[in-house]
């Protein structure tokens, strides 16, 4: 109780679960009467260190062969953090002892007798720390990602409005390469229409010298 009241969780927690199922009168006499209640059984053990001697592993196999066969009772049973230590004291030579240590474990049986072996994927609370503290460490813990969150929002916000300077840059860029190619085809077109000229006019002062040069030539004659 000291545990309890300290708000510290206990290291064994048993539940029994009796549920009764009434039947009609007429199915009395035709049926088990253990098929009247659903049983279950749910164990969770947290922070144990067990020792235990080989002779009694031994035993308690024997205690089941000797166990009279009933239905089966369904069981679900949480380990988290638990040391088993198996040694034979009275072994000559001694043997070493073996150390078994379970992190989280989970074994559920069920009607037909099936026992089926499952990790643990349920977080287990820190058995020091108490539901206000947890809730304490959830609230800074919620208000720090909260923090990070703005700071976040705040960076890509700033990001975004460069990026859409530097787009509309690139924009004015791309008008401007536009703008130039066609000032370049323009001016290259200019060029071959002066070169056109040029070649025309030096035509037409060769045939202008000839035409002189025949005049003269009548002329003279």
């Amino acid at each position: 109780m000291d545990g309890l009241e300290d708000g510290i969780d206990p290291r064994v927690k048993l539940r029994f679960d009796h549920v009764l199922h009434p039947q009609e009168p007429s199915t009395w006499q035709r049926r088990n009467p253990g098929l009247w209640f659903q049983d279950f059984l749910a164990v969770k053990l947290s922070n144990v260190d067990l020792k235990i001697g080989l002779d009694a592993v031994t035993g308690l196999a024997e205690l089941l062969e000797d166990e009279i066969q009933q239905m089966p009772l369904p069981v679900d049973i949480s380990l988290d953090n638990i040391n088993v230590h198996l040694s034979a004291d009275d072994k000559v030579p001694p043997i070493p002892p073996i150390i078994a240590c379970i992190d989280r474990l989970k074994l559920r049986r069920g009607l037909d007798g099936k026992i089926i072996v499952e990790p643990n994927l349920t977080p287990c609370m820190p058995p020091s720390l108490s539901t206000s503290q947890v809730s304490s460490s959830s609230t800074t813990e919620q208000r720090s990602s909260v923090v990070e969150l703005k700071q976040e929002n705040e960076q890509l916000r700033r990001r975004l409005i460069a990026m859409e300077k530097l787009n509309e840059e690139n924009h004015q860029l791309r008008k401007l390469q536009e703008e130039s190619q066609k000032l370049r085809s323009y001016l290259n077109s200019s060029q071959e229409e002066v070169f056109k000229l040029e070649e025309e006019n030096r035509n037409l002062l060769k045939r202008i010298k000839e035409f002189k040069s025949e005049a003269m030539i009548s002329e003279g004659r």
